[in-house]
């Protein structure tokens, strides 16, 4: 009995169940029909606060102006964040209410009183002209969302307003500029409120409007006015305030509109729904719009306006529970958007370099000292502060004598080494004279010693030495003052690569300072949140060691550039703007980024740089190496940082280097032909070509007779797979094969 109970008992825990996910799936059946109902007639859903004639609602906000505060002193609590744009952050601020509650006049204005966008336009030009302001040029757009089409409202090229505009295509969390965000918005620049106000009764005036119950001039779209602050010339980021006239929120059986006007309500109600839901979402085209201005580096004000009409207070408690719920909402912070690498054209490796190289100057030269110049380029030709010799000198061991005198033996007067005062020759004699000895006034020519004889010496003791062969001359076995270099001639030209010949050369000739091109500073930084320290005990699962930045540093100190160590950045944007800073702050010249640079959803470099700079390529067709980028990103008082965003693989890393950065750095450096050698190559293996880019393969040359042995040539061999994780591949190369496509 215990055991038919316990079954009964099991069989009805099981039916319980079931019956509760039945119950539980056609709820939300029911829910979903409601809430596509609801939809269809327009409604706002879970914003509705309804209530009876006896109960009293309680809403908390900021500020609470009544019908008698005037624009000037609504300013007044705005300009904070006007002030904030100046600053550099993004600003938006929405009207929003009822329709015929005052939204539209709130943001323009009558010309005699205006609203908040001329105001603001006014503040923001009083605060760029501002005598020790940062300069800040201000341009304006104004567009509006028609139902889930995005309009400029002002006039193109061709004098006509209202042209239908692309949003760019954004995934949920990601920001951009709000040029980016609209790019096919016109702008125009402006100097002050007439300016602003000009082109806001533009744009007024091509606003989608009709007449309803509750207003004759319904503003049937969501209206955007953007100012925005950039630096003229392009050492800060841009800043932009939203001015958003949103369209009048509607109950249509109130209202009493249909056909095309019932149809623009439930098109506002649902982008004003989505606001509700949340502020950065991306539902409909209002929001996203507007992205960069709703995440959390921006703020965002509400202006909540209200019909005092007893008649309206459904649709005021309506406009307060929304109001209320945006006052709670925290801004969410998104993520940069990665702009795909599809935007960016692909480029051949020979225009990668030459618009590299087209970027690059060498830096201003500087004096050194010739013992610190090895390696370095003169920027300047060097000329010899001495003759070489600076003195009559012998070319060998012997002795200087006269070449008239002849053979014969002769007394020696005086042994003449190198550094000793020169003697004069008295007549009739000779003088011993080592290698460099300077040559004895009265004695023209030299006699080694292997064409004498040594005689000993007379009774007085004087040396004698017998001279075996005729002279066939004065000068003979002589260095002429200045026969190697003269005085005042260049012995070193511009341009000149010095090697420690050359550092000899400047020690002979007096040339202790010379004038050349400095060396360039690399800032290399490794990226990627599973990249560690080389010497990391144990690695954990997914981890690497970095390889690139002791790679790339050995490489840049090759080069005979100075590195600057920035470290491992993980895959946050924080971090690698923290990075870009220190690369500035110690004075980069050239900065190298592994990492971060293809598609990936959390590769931040390419949108970083195209927030900091101007980026000239972003994709190259060769293999390995495709996503290597290169970016300018200017600052003041001194040339850009010339960055280049190296792929993540440590073999595409040191190709690309090779291949772009290592002329950059030689054009730094005063190099005047920076590009690499190239030279035929016999191969001893075969290859596949790649039928869409050019590969460079990895190869060690050497050179072999030719058969028949007429000659000798170049063959190269291969470093086996060539795969671009495999590190292999470099070792022992010293040659790079450019296989064609």
């Amino acid at each position: 009995e215990l055991n038919e109970t316990r079954v009964r008992l099991e069989r009805a825990l099981a039916a319980a169940d079931d019956f509760h996910a039945r119950f539980l799936q056609e709820r939300a059946e029911r829910r979903k029909v409601h809430e596509e109902l609801q939809s269809l007639r327009g409604n706002i859903r879970t914003l509705r606060v309804r209530c009876g004639d006896r109960r009293t609602q309680e809403f908390e906000f900021g500020t609470v102006a009544d019908a008698g505060v005037s624009q000037a002193e609504l300013f007044e609590e705005v300009a904070p964040l006007v002030r904030s744009v100046a600053d550099g952050h993004n600003v938006c601020i929405f009207a929003y209410g009822q329709t015929g509650s005052g939204k539209t006049h709130t943001v323009t204005g009558p010309a005699h009183d205006p609203g908040l966008a001329a105001r603001a336009a006014d503040a923001l030009c009083a605060l760029a002209s501002a005598e020790g302001a940062e300069r800040r040029a201000l341009e304006v757009g104004m567009l509006e969302v028609y139902g889930d089409v995005v309009r400029d409202l002002l006039a193109g090229p061709d004098g006509a307003a209202g042209a239908a505009l692309e949003v760019s295509g954004l995934g949920p969390g990601q920001v951009a500029d709000c040029r980016a965000r609209v790019p096919g918005l016109g702008w125009r620049p402006v100097a002050g409120r007439e300016d602003v106000l000009a082109l806001l009764r533009e744009g007024c005036a091509a606003r989608a409007t009709a007449g309803t119950a509750l207003n004759a001039a319904s503003s049937r779209s969501h209206a955007v006015l953007s100012i925005r602050a950039s630096d003229p010339d392009g050492l800060a980021g841009a800043s932009v305030l939203h001015l958003v006239d949103l369209a009048g929120s509607e109950r249509v059986a109130r209202s009493e509109v249909t056909g095309q006007q019932l149809r623009e309500a439930q098109a506002i109600n649902k982008s004003l729904s989505a606001l509700g839901d949340v502020m950065a979402a991306l539902a409909t085209r209002a929001p996203h719009v507007l992205q960069d201005s709703l995440c959390g580096s921006s703020k965002v004000l509400l202006v909540c306006c209200l019909d005092p009409d007893p008649a309206s207070a459904p649709e005021s408690l309506s406009s307060l529970a929304f109001a209320a719920r945006a006052a709670r909402l925290a801004l969410p912070t998104m993520e940069p958007v990665r702009t795909p690498a599809a935007n960016y054209s692909m480029v051949s490796v020979a225009e990668a370099v030459e618009t590299a190289l087209g970027a690059t100057r060498p830096l201003p030269p500087q004096d050194f000292s010739y013992i610190d110049a090895l390696g370095l380029t003169l920027a300047e030709d060097v000329l010899a502060r001495d003759p070489i010799p600076a003195y009559r000198a012998s070319i060998k061991d012997g002795y200087a004598v006269r070449a008239v005198d002849g053979p014969g033996v002769y007394p020696v007067a005086f042994e003449a080494f190198a550094g000793a005062e020169p003697e004069t020759l008295p007549p009739g004699t000779v003088a011993y004279i080592g290698t460099g000895g300077p040559l004895p006034e009265g004695a023209d020519a030299v006699v080694q010693i292997e064409d004498t004889l040594d005689q000993g010496a007379d009774d007085r003791g004087q040396r004698l030495v017998k001279i075996l062969v005729e002279v066939p001359g004065p000068g003979y076995d002589v260095r002429q003052i200045g026969s190697d270099v003269a005085q005042g001639e260049v012995i070193l030209p511009a341009g000149h690569h010095l090697l420690p010949a050359e550092i000899g050369i400047l020690a002979g000739s007096g040339a202790v300072t010379v004038k050349a091109y400095p060396r360039p500073r690399v800032a290399v930084l490794s990226t990627g949140d599973e990249v560690k320290d080389p010497a990391a005990v144990a690695l954990g699962p997914g981890q690497v060691r970095d390889t690139n930045r002791a790679m790339l540093m050995a490489a840049v100190s090759e080069a005979g550039a100075l590195t600057q160590d920035l470290g491992i950045a993980g895959d946050t944007e924080e971090e690698s703007t923290a990075a870009f800073r220190r690369a500035l702050d110690g004075g980069a010249d050239v900065m190298l980024i592994t990492g971060g640079v293809s598609m990936g959803q959390r590769d931040y470099i390419k949108p970083l740089l195209e927030a900091q700079g101007t980026v000239h390529f972003g994709k190259v067709c060769m293999k390995p190496g495709k996503p290597l980028t290169f970016a300018e990103v200017p600052r003041e008082g001194r040339a850009p940082l010339l960055v280049f965003g190296l792929p993540g693989n440590p073999v595409s890393g040191l190709v690309t280097f090779n291949l772009v950065v290592l002329p950059c750095l030689r054009r730094l450096q005063g190099w005047g032909d920076p590009g690499l050698r190239r030279v035929h190559a016999r191969l001893s293996f075969d290859i596949k070509q790649d039928p869409a880019r050019p590969e460079y393969h990895r190869a060690i040359g050497s050179w072999r007779r030719m058969a028949g042995g007429d000659g000798w040539e170049l063959v190269a061999q291969s470093t086996g797979g060539q795969i671009s994780s495999r590190l292999l591949s470099l070792r022992a190369a010293n040659l790079l094969l450019e296989i064609p496509r």
